[in-house]
């Protein structure tokens, strides 16, 4: 999440009215306040916590930012997606480059660099019509992925496997 902080800071120079929420709880939140202080950031960034009603934080935003460096099937990544939200993430071989088709319904960016991620930042901030048709795509993530399809998949595999 620190690389998320970092790159929020270089869009700030060219969006000065930006907000980033961190959502959760977590053993490195007091080095990610320290971070936000460190860089003067601290009236745009807001710690929000643990929340029941994620649909509602989701409704609201304008896009997810996802910078796990290995996580597969990111469940936070399919939940902003089928709510409409374009997700900027990195690219690696599983996992967000499964879900997201880069400049599509979101964009994907190297791992680990901090200016190409404040760059997909800045272009969702400097288009809000694109960022509009991106969520727009995004949202048929639903279908994609739905309890129906996703419990078709298996039992095809299942049955694939047995015979």
């Amino acid at each position: 999440m620190d690389h998320a902080i970092r790159a929020f800071a270089r869009v700030l120079r060219k969006h000065p009215a930006a907000e980033l929420e961190i959502w959760g709880n977590g053993e490195q939140e007091p080095a990610l306040r320290s971070l936000v202080r460190k860089l003067g950031i601290g009236k745009h960034v807001r710690f929000m916590g643990w929340t029941s009603n994620i649909s509602k934080v989701l409704h609201e935003a304008t896009a997810s930012i996802a910078v796990s460096q290995t996580e597969g099937f990111s469940l936070s990544i399919l939940e902003a997606l089928s709510h409409g939200l374009p997700v900027v993430a990195y690219r690696f071989r599983y996992g967000p480059s499964t879900m997201i088709r880069d400049g599509v319904n979101g964009y994907l960016v190297s791992r680990g660099d901090v200016e190409e991620l404040a760059d997909a930042m800045t272009k969702l901030l400097d288009h809000p019509w694109r960022t509009k048709m991106m969520g727009a795509i995004a949202s048929t993530s639903r279908i994609r992925y739905s309890q129906q399809r996703v419990r078709r998949a298996w039992e095809d595999l299942i049955l694939s496997v047995s015979r």
